[in-house]
């Protein structure tokens, strides 16, 4: 079998393009406009490492920091928030595929987001745009956090704030750096990346290929320890903060219907389930950055109202397609939610790199990666 410490989200058939996106404006207020701010508490559920970008020193293996008379003050930055919680939503409102085109990221869990350095990489792009229907129109991630291309932009009606430390747990002094091979994604591994059917493999050149859909890291119950060894290039020293460390930021809102602001609430809450985690950060295929985000009270109170606004929406919407109108039961929606709630045992192998000799083997089969909810079925976790 084809083994992995990521899997898919896959793709739904069909895009949604909110009938608003044409009137999206900074400016220009909405009927029944909703502004304001929510204050969200971040907690790390295993160590979390976002590495420092105030130091031009390319070797800084430190957490994400700035110094305050002489004490450093960690914070995750509003970016990363920001592109944790977007991934989210875009597939939560059945978002479309949109390639990234230059060298800057912003989250790094979803299929399409490579840039173009080698062929294999830009097959990866014109899947997306085959994929992401009607690319000029806007999704409801668009019409929220904005967007950038080479001939329009609108600016986002949602602001991120850093998320600042309030309680910070230290690794163990003798087990707090560590060294990982962090690698980045390989898109020419034609059983992981593009939709496979088991007789032979499909490429991105072949009619009818389609890519496997958004990547989401398995989540962890711990991580990997291995301590650093002898100097190699090809890996990453790092120092964690430790499970336990909080920390605390502000969403800002400005100018949103009822159904984008239970959009957003039910990214940040998953839905209010309860059991559900968000990933952040490097080394998350080891065990690190799992996450969990709570919001304040006052914003608590009137979720779940705002929540169903957006969930009737995607319903109102399925039904339309004569779908199945339950959306949180859709093949999709169910995918996603598996995927933030179902915890792997770090020495589970079945979810781990594969090596080298494995991989040949595996191929020699016409195997392929499953998805999760099979997987999960097939293996005794």
């Amino acid at each position: 079998m084809i083994k992995a410490p990521f899997n898919f989200v896959p793709c739904a058939p069909d895009v949604f393009f909110p009938t608003w996106a044409s009137k999206v404006s900074q400016d220009i207020p909405f009927s029944g406009e909703l502004s304001g701010t929510i204050k969200i508490i971040i907690k790390a559920e295993t160590p979390i490492f976002i590495r420092n970008g105030h130091n031009l020193n390319h070797e800084d293996n430190t957490f994400s920091h700035i110094n305050l008379n002489g004490k450093n003050q960690y914070f995750i930055p509003a970016t990363s928030i920001k592109g944790c919680i977007r991934s989210v939503l875009e597939m939560m409102s059945f978002g479309k595929l949109k390639p990234v085109s230059d060298s800057k990221v912003e989250g790094n869990d979803i299929v399409y987001q490579f840039t173009p350095k080698d062929l294999a990489e830009e097959r990866v792009i014109e899947s997306a745009k085959k994929q992401g229907k009607n690319k000029d129109s806007l999704d409801l991630a668009e019409c929220i956090f904005g967007f950038v291309n080479k001939t329009d932009s609108i600016k986002g009606r949602v602001q991120f704030s850093n998320c600042v430390c309030k309680k910070l747990v230290p690794m163990p002094p003798n087990n707090d750096l560590f060294e990982l091979v962090l690698s980045s994604p390989h898109p020419e591994n034609l059983p992981i990346y593009i939709k496979q059917y088991g007789d032979e493999y499909y490429s991105y050149d072949d009619e009818g290929s389609k890519l496997n859909g958004w990547k989401r890291y398995v989540l962890r119950n711990s991580y990997w320890t291995k301590k650093p060894g002898k100097k190699d290039d090809t890996k990453s020293l790092f120092k964690p903060l430790n499970k336990g460390s909080v920390f605390e930021g502000v969403i800002r809102y400005h100018n949103l219907k009822a159904e984008e602001l239970g959009a957003l609430l039910c990214a940040l809450t998953w839905h209010g389930e309860a059991n559900c985690y968000h990933s952040i950060g490097q080394a998350k295929p080891f065990g690190f950055g799992r996450i969990k985000i709570t919001i304040d009270e006052n914003s608590l109170v009137v979720a779940s109202s705002y929540i169903g606004i957006f969930e009737s929406m995607m319903k109102d919407w399925l039904q339309s397609l004569s779908r199945k109108p339950n959306w949180r039961y859709h093949f999709m929606i169910k995918e996603l939610f598996l995927l933030g709630s179902e915890i792997i045992n770090i020495n589970n192998s079945n979810f781990q790199y594969m090596q080298g000799k494995d991989s040949k083997n595996a191929k020699k089969n016409w195997d392929y990666l499953k998805k999760f909810s099979k997987l999960i079925e097939e293996i005794e976790l």
